[in-house]
């Protein structure tokens, strides 16, 4: 008998109280600055079809704020976020040094690293300014996965933080409670001090299936659905001058695979 109960992850804090202080979040919970830039800008200059270089038509309405790949990632997931700041100097490729205003000797190192012989030397390039020894963030966090699922953990989607690029990874639940507070970064300088502030996202979160799904690659002109799918498509999108991505949805919803 198949069960409809909807998978849970538990995200569980190390340190008491962070849990209040600074949860896990879904991702449509967070908001990047720039995103509520061009939220503003749409409110108030209205769709770039309408000006400058992007100017086609008076009627078309298109914006950035509005683009259904953007809402997309914004809608799926988890975002982890630091829990207090950290104040980092780094000085070339030897090293750097960090300070918090919370010290628990009880707590491991917020901050640690793997050596620069670890993972640069096996790259053909390597992004230029950016250390060589990859800055490990050892967050007061694990999780316990649901059974038959894994978590993709990757850099914050679209984050407007160029400071540094959080590496992706799979979190498998057949080992224990997953690692989740253990994020490895590219620090994109080599020089400076820099202030990581609390709240700053780290990660993004997604739970995926654990088995791999089947695949085909297949010929369109072989496809016996295509044709009539790819017409669907087009009238859905073209039919009003302000494009309709919830009854869009709903349609696809609807009209299934």
């Amino acid at each position: 008998m198949s069960s409809n109960k909807k998978p849970t992850v538990d995200w569980i804090a190390t340190i008491s109280g962070i849990e209040k202080t600074m949860p896990i979040i879904r991702a449509s919970q967070f908001k990047h600055s720039w995103q509520k830039k061009a939220a503003m800008d749409f409110k108030k200059e209205g769709s770039l079809t309408t000006r400058g270089p992007s100017r086609n038509t008076d009627v078309d309405v298109r914006h950035t704020s509005k683009c259904p790949g953007l809402q997309a990632w914004h809608n799926t997931g988890w975002i982890m976020r630091l829990h207090q700041d950290v104040r980092i100097q780094v000085m070339g490729q030897q090293g750097f040094k960090w300070i918090t205003p919370i010290v628990d000797p009880e707590a491991p190192d917020l901050i640690t690293y793997h050596s620069e012989k670890a993972i640069a030397p096996f790259f053909d390039t390597w992004p230029e300014g950016t250390m060589q020894k990859i800055v490990k963030f050892n967050l007061p966090w694990v999780a316990r996965i649901p059974k038959g699922y894994k978590l993709l953990m990757c850099n914050p989607m679209w984050s407007d933080d160029w400071r540094f690029t959080t590496c992706s990874g799979i979190l498998d639940p057949e080992l224990g409670h997953a690692g989740v507070g253990t994020i490895p970064v590219l620090w994109h300088s080599l020089g400076g001090e820099f202030t990581l502030e609390a709240g700053t996202p780290m990660a993004q979160f997604i739970l995926i299936p654990k088995d791999e799904p089947a695949f085909e690659n297949i010929n369109y002109a072989e496809d016996k659905n295509y044709s009539k799918e790819s017409r669907l498509h087009f009238l859905m999108m073209k039919q009003k001058f302000t494009v309709n991505y919830g009854k869009i949805r709903e349609f696809w919803r609807k009209y299934g695979w």
